[in-house]
């Protein structure tokens, strides 16, 4: 005879089960709480900013009790009308494409033959090498591009040294989106590349012995067990990724002065300080 469920008839026994659970692991949402008290401070309370799109904001008066502006549309059609409009706004779809091609991919491309290399000693140090750049400010990777890539720097000595002629890459537009993306990939590319090596641990070694057993080779292995069993990491990285790019200015800030080339975040950014 086949034994019946047991169904409850009290409707707050779902709450009182998740409440069991939470208590039963009280601690991990104690680690928990830093994490969300930084998120609300950081990503969420900043948010009620966004009204100043629709507002005539004064310094003095603050958002809140700035006076509505009239038409609500008239920041939108003051940006849109402008020259800069249409070149800032496709500078930004460029470098967010540029970005999410190159400096996603590459670190994990980068990440996954990490991953294969078995001396301990070797991997631990191509890694500290790699993230080394992450540390660096943004003042500090810029002055390294001048210094490499300037008239009178390291790559042009080398090209004029072979019988070349002298390339002005940090003012010639054609050579900034190169060496935007270029330096983003060198300065992220370690650490995205740890982050990624970490998830990859979490596959169980099983799949490997199997794969091994049935005489699978290191290549067959990375694209029938390690890449599918990382789509959902592949997903929740390209979405920060693209979140990120969006949130990027500071960096392009540094490089160009020229707005025709500025990316649209550095225009609004520029617009709001001049307010």
């Amino acid at each position: 005879m086949a034994r019946q469920k047991k169904v409850s008839l009290d409707p707050n026994a779902a709450d009182r089960s998740v409440l069991e659970r939470m208590g039963r692991c009280w601690q991990l949402y104690v680690l928990l709480i830093p994490a969300l008290v930084w998120l609300i401070l950081f990503a969420y309370y900043p948010m009620y900013g966004l009204v100043i799109a629709f507002k005539d904001f004064k310094i003095r008066a603050g958002i809140m009790a700035s006076p509505w502006i009239s038409p609500w549309y008239k920041h939108f059609t003051d940006f849109f009308s402008t020259s800069i409009a249409r070149t800032t706004i496709v500078n930004t779809v460029l470098l967010s494409l540029y970005q999410l091609l190159f400096s996603f991919w590459v670190p994990v491309v980068f990440a996954l033959l990490l991953n294969q290399i078995r001396s301990n000693r070797a991997r631990k140090t191509i890694q500290t090498i790699s993230y080394a750049p992450y540390f660096l400010s943004n003042v500090v990777l810029v002055c390294i591009i001048s210094v490499l890539f300037s008239s009178t720097g390291v790559i042009n000595n080398i090209i004029t040294s072979t019988g070349g002629s002298i390339k002005n890459f940090t003012s010639e537009a054609q050579f900034f989106r190169p060496l935007y993306i270029g330096s983003t990939i060198w300065q992220s590319m370690g650490l995205n590349a740890i982050i990624y090596i970490a998830a990859l641990t979490g596959i169980s070694p099983e799949f490997y012995e199997a794969a091994l057993i049935d005489g699978a080779g290191e290549f067959r292995i990375l694209l029938r067990i390690i890449v599918p069993l990382s789509k959902a990491l592949f997903a929740t990285f390209s979405l920060f990724a693209i979140v990120g790019m969006w949130n990027s200015y500071f960096a392009a800030m540094l490089y160009i002065k020229d707005q025709t080339r500025q990316p649209i975040q550095n225009i609004l950014q520029i617009g709001r300080a001049s307010c």
